[in-house]
């Protein structure tokens, strides 16, 4: 009885482990699809914490939208394999290859029509800011 009981054990954790992971991904692709989907300017950003360049693309974004209830700013640190798989799925899914961190979706009312992954230029972001 205590090897059967071990086997059922071992298959409800290993029944039960995918859909936990799974659940954690849809998590950050809903999370991101939500704000990428209002009706609003949005600029998403992924990142992971300790990347300075992200931490520099964020502080200049903010800096540049002070003031301004257009653009809504959205960043979303990967901090696990998951979260950065589901990341690049999500990407590739709106036409893009995440490829770096910080990488950028830039959407208006609900359509992404930019990207950026790695060091980009301020330019392409201040482009997505400043539409009219």
């Amino acid at each position: 009885m205590g090897h059967y009981l071990r086997i059922l054990a071992f298959g409800i954790i290993g029944a039960a482990a995918p859909s936990m992971l799974d659940s954690g991904r849809q998590s950050l692709e809903y999370r991101v699809q939500r704000e990428l989907s209002s009706n609003r300017r949005v600029i998403v950003q992924f990142s992971q914490d300790g990347c300075g360049l992200c931490k520099d693309f964020s502080a200049d974004i903010l800096e540049r939208k002070k003031g301004r209830t257009d653009v809504s700013f959205y960043d979303e640190d990967l901090r696990t394999p998951e979260e950065v798989r589901a990341a690049k799925r999500l990407a590739s899914e709106y036409g893009f290859d995440l490829t770096a961190v910080p990488a950028h979706l830039c959407a208006e009312d609900g359509t992404v029509d930019r990207q950026s992954s790695g060091y980009v230029s301020q330019g392409l972001l201040d482009k997505f800011i400043e539409r009219p």
